[in-house]
């Protein structure tokens, strides 16, 4: 005869201790939601096999053969995390809570109303893998959004936590998600009442966008001072009310590269055609007098820049630096790269961007160089097959891969955001990544496992094959496309719509002849002229190049002692003692000469005629702007 213990203790195991059922919208809808998902007769175990068979299934949508143990182990992990949301937020009776804190019900077809949302880090890869693998549910999540907004006075924020707005980070993320779910064919969703909603939100200001409350991080406008924005082709940084007026501008570019994607589809040429030239709005925060061959940076409502000037400062960007959001185009790398002086010095900056000086991959911890940890820069590996050289892409995305992602407590780089960086190993495992968040064309690069499998929900299967697929054999040599010799280093959209079969050859060697004839094509309207903002053309004197950088700079970083503040040199209040600067008139250091302009009244102007000398390879010179050895030194880049 068993104990009265052993007894207890069998009746733990046959029966749960305690039931939970959830509803945001009564404790009745509660009761039932706890009938429907876990009986009365449920057991610990039946509970445990239950879930275990549910999430075996979720797994199963990619099939993978060959690697090694942790390989295996990483991917299904990376799937595991990115599969653990959007959350359903409806209850069993079809009921759920808006945005309105008002009882709403599900819309006609949609199968659950879905809560949290960090959009500013989802769309670059969660919300793109989710509409790869199952359409179903980022269908209803775009639905979910949309039903949202409508209760939130039509805004679409852009990080929803469960039903409610908090408007944290940057950009208008709900616009590419939406767009890259129409696109890879989820498209199950009011999706006309999505696009012009959102196209409401990018043509029409809100009164919120004059807001600073939450301002930074939680900045209450989705699409801040719009009205100022279209005013002037970027977001300025005084008057943005935004957590960073570059950053801002880059990420609206992204939004409305998006929607006029998104209008071409739907047959809005009207649309089309006003939004598409706001794609390439990222040049007007770009400066090639900004370091090396150019970089994004922050400017005033009146067109000055923010001076001086680091690639490695967050001054204007949000969790990031110039040297990260530089890159943020994915909508028009060409044109990128032409205002950097041409595909080969992108490359060379690519290069420097993910190795240190000694050759090693940065990994983080340098503003200079690539932060694999967060969101802003997670598609640059992937930008070299738009430039030509996509052995490089399979190098450095192989590298970041292995170096940052692995199966122990540290495998995994920094915060996962929703499953965003998860996300991102997920693609790079299979040597796919979508192009740009708002279409269904992927980049290709070498697979790690010889086989895998997508098999999606209501959409037919994506097989991709790399036989020779190791450690060692990252480099593309060939691939086909069902069955026939492919020679682009991108998939077509007409894979994800129709399935397929991808077959590519690696190797531990490159290949630099594949996937170089046929580029990537760019999605943003190309550019008439030269990147703006250069400084004006220089007139030779006397062997010497007087060049005025009025324009280029709108503060000096100089204050007097009792009005410091006035400076600013970094936005932060700082500035270099007016009282020491040199006086106005010709000045000579270590060689180099240059002019100090001069007010009517015989002080140092606000703004400089700069004079160095003249040679067409010069590209940089510093001026030391007083004779006390502690006074810093403003870098000025002449352009050659």
């Amino acid at each position: 005869m068993r104990s009265p213990r052993e007894r207890r203790g069998q009746q733990q195991e046959d029966l749960l201790p305690l039931r939970v059922g959830i509803s945001y919208t009564s404790a009745e809808a509660a009761r039932r939601t706890l009938d429907h998902e876990i009986g009365r007769a449920a057991t610990v175990d039946r509970v445990a096999a239950d879930a275990r068979r549910e999430w075996n299934d979720q797994l199963r949508s990619v099939e993978v053969s060959g690697g090694t143990d942790d390989l295996r182990t990483t991917f299904h992990t990376a799937l595991y995390h990115a599969f653990l949301q959007p959350n359903v937020t409806s209850d069993v009776t079809g009921a759920y809570l808006g945005s309105d804190r008002q009882i709403h019900r599900l819309e006609r077809g949609q199968r659950a109303q879905y809560g949290n949302f960090s959009g500013w880090d989802q769309h670059r890869a969660h919300t793109r893998l989710l509409a790869l693998l199952k359409p179903g549910i980022a269908s209803d999540h775009a639905q979910s959004l949309l039903n949202l907004a409508k209760r939130n006075g039509g805004v679409w924020d852009r990080w929803v936590h469960v039903n409610g707005p908090t408007h944290v980070m940057t950009g208008d993320p709900s616009a590419p998600a939406l767009a890259g779910t129409h696109a890879m064919g989820a498209e199950d969703f009011a999706v006309r009442g999505a696009f012009d909603s959102l196209v409401a939100q990018a043509t029409t200001p809100h009164p919120d966008g004059l807001s600073d409350k939450g301002c930074p991080g939680q900045c209450e406008g989705q699409r801040p001072n719009l009205a100022e924005h279209l005013r002037l082709g970027y977001a300025p940084r005084d008057t943005c009310h935004c957590w960073g007026g570059a950053a801002e501008t880059l990420e609206a570019a992204v939004a409305d590269a998006a929607l006029a994607d998104w209008a071409g589809r739907l047959g809005r040429a009207d649309v089309r055609a006003a939004l598409l030239p706001r794609a390439s709005w990222w040049r007007n925060t770009f400066t090639p007098s900004a370091g090396d061959t150019g970089h994004q940076q922050a400017r005033g409502s009146d067109g000055g820049w923010t001076w001086p000037f680091s690639p490695s400062s967050d001054l204007g960007f949000a969790q990031g630096t110039s040297s990260t959001y530089t890159w943020m185009v994915p909508q028009d790398v060409s044109g990128l790269a032409a205002a950097m002086g041409g595909g080969d010095r992108a490359i060379t900056r690519l290069d420097a961007f993910f190795r240190r000086p000694d050759g090693s991959w940065a990994t983080g911890g340098d503003g200079l160089r690539y932060d694999p940890t967060n969101e802003p820069g997670i598609h640059t590996p992937w930008l070299y097959n738009a430039l030509g050289a996509p052995w490089k892409t399979q190098e450095t995305v192989r590298a970041m891969a292995s170096l940052v992602y692995g199966a122990g407590p540290g495998g995994l780089p920094g915060n996962d955001d929703l499953g965003t960086m998860s996300a991102w190993y997920a693609f790079a495992a299979l040597g796919i990544y979508p192009q740009t968040p708002s279409r269904a064309e992927l980049l290709l690069s070498s697979p790690v496992f010889p086989r895998a499998v997508l098999h999606r929900d209501g959409a037919p299967d994506i097989t991709i094959t790399a036989p020779n697929a190791s450690a060692e054999n990252v480099h593309v040599r060939g691939a086909k496309l069902n069955g026939r010799a492919h020679d682009r280093s991108w998939l077509p959209e007409s894979v994800v719509r129709h399935g397929g079969v991808v077959a590519v050859d690696v190797a531990a060697t490159p290949n630099t002849a594949w996937g170089v004839r046929e580029l990537p094509v760019d999605h943003a309207t190309p550019a008439a002229a030269p990147v703006p903002n250069l400084p004006g053309p220089c007139a030779p004197v006397d062997g010497w190049c007087a060049r005025d950088l009025t324009g280029q700079r709108d503060v000096d970083g100089a204050a007097t002692a009792d009005a410091r503040h006035q400076g600013d040199l970094d936005g932060k209040g700082w500035s270099f003692p007016a009282e020491q600067l040199p006086a106005p008139g010709p000045q000579v250091v270590d060689g180099v000469g240059y002019r100090v302009d001069g007010t009517a009244d015989g002080r140092t102007a606000r703004l400089w005629r700069v004079t160095v000398p003249l040679d067409p390879d010069l590209r940089t010179t510093s001026i030391v702007l007083s004779a006390n050895p502690n006074v810093k030194v403003l870098a000025l880049s002449t352009a050659g």
